[in-house]
């Protein structure tokens, strides 16, 4: 999508203001949307909403026995069929231990601490949603553009949606 936008005649087009893209992800999403933050300067910002630090639950896994990673895994990841396309859960567990301190949050700190980053994360979320590590990382960065917020309520937001909502959109506005 960003490779079309970058082609004058498309963002015209679709009558986008190339000099005021945000990205905006949940979850996976969310560490997704940082990273893409991160590998493209022309974006003005990112939305993250609760996101995924892959590099907490690699860690979290490297500490159970092995016999017993399957089982944690498939109440951790519960929602993974059909989601991630063709990904099940043993794949993306594999993944996990392989690949998750390369994924770490903290990674991007650096590439986005001058960003123009609005962060939201769930009192009832599990603590790899939680950007605990990112948001010190940030602050320690002194990062001047970072709005982050705490709601009460769970992962999904779901009784929080229209705040989460108004409260994007006022941000973009200031954009």
């Amino acid at each position: 999508m960003l490779s079309e936008l970058a082609r004058p005649e498309r963002a015209a087009a679709w009558g986008v203001d190339t000099k005021h893209l945000v990205v905006i992800g949940h979850s996976y999403g969310g560490y997704i949307a940082a990273a893409i933050l991160a590998r493209h300067a022309e974006l003005l910002g990112a939305v993250l909403i609760a996101p995924w630090d892959p590099s907490y639950d690699q860690r979290k896994y490297l500490e159970i026995p092995e016999a017993q990673r399957a089982k944690q895994a498939a109440i951790d990841f519960d929602d993974v069929p059909g989601r991630l396309g063709s990904v099940t859960v043993k794949q993306l567990t594999e993944d996990l231990l392989a690949n998750g301190a390369e994924l770490d949050l903290t990674h991007l700190a650096r590439s986005v601490a001058s960003r123009q980053i609005r962060l939201f994360t769930a009192t009832r979320d599990d603590p790899d949603d939680q950007a605990k590590d990112l948001i010190a990382s940030l602050h320690d960065l002194q990062a001047p553009h970072l709005w982050a917020q705490s709601m009460e309520t769970d992962h999904d937001f779901d009784d929080r949606r229209i705040a989460l909502q108004v409260a994007i959109l006022k941000w973009l506005a200031l954009r």
